[in-house]
């Protein structure tokens, strides 16, 4: 899944980035911000896209930090979750299992902020020394649904085994019907300045 959102990325955005990512210079920091990232389907599309950087040349290496920004799922009562797709139905929960899809890939950290301050772009931005790329996602990868037979899953278990239960489920994804994923890629250098 997440190298295929790169290989997209790198056939029809700009070459400097294609160049960055195959190069010899790792990542200084990657950043995705997005308030849905709610549900363990989302949750693992994510883990895999920082996974597919993390196996390029010039992607996340030990040093890079690595942050995930969203927020926490809106309690429901009239669902009890469990199908892959569900919302976490517990913010501790939600951050203990991004804690864990993230460990181990560069220095990561998880920040699930109040609604009010998070911005409602969904960003990818890649950061490396005198370069910035942001690559904006018109729905994050809420365009998405799991298909395939084995989609329950076990909200009760620990942060640390959902992550297993996640990594160990295999699962396609595809577009729901009638929704595009959209991104927009931008570049810059430090002080701000467009390279395009």
């Amino acid at each position: 899944m997440g190298t295929s959102l790169l290989d997209a990325l790198l056939e029809a955005g700009d070459p400097g980035l294609a160049r960055h990512l195959q190069g010899e210079t790792k990542l200084t920091r990657v950043t995705y911000a997005d308030r849905y990232v709610r549900s363990p389907l989302v949750a693992r599309v994510v883990a895999e896209v920082v996974g597919a950087l993390a196996r390029r040349s010039g992607g996340i290496g030990s040093d890079t930090e690595v942050q995930l920004v969203t927020t926490p799922p809106r309690p429901r009562s009239d669902v009890r979750p469990h199908r892959v797709f569900h919302d976490w139905p517990d913010a501790t929960d939600q951050r203990a299992a991004l804690v864990a899809l993230l460990a181990g890939v560069g220095r990561s950290r998880v920040t699930a902020s109040a609604v009010q301050s998070t911005l409602h772009m969904r960003e990818l931005r890649l950061e490396w020394p005198g370069s910035v790329y942001r690559v904006r996602l018109d729905q994050g990868f809420g365009f998405l649904r799991a298909v395939g037979r084995e989609l329950g899953f076990d909200f009760r278990q620990d942060g640390a085994s959902q992550a297993r239960a996640l990594w160990g489920m295999r699962f396609g994804v595809e577009a729901v019907e009638g929704q595009v994923g959209v991104a927009y890629l931008s570049a810059g250098t430090e002080d701000g300045a467009s390279v395009q």
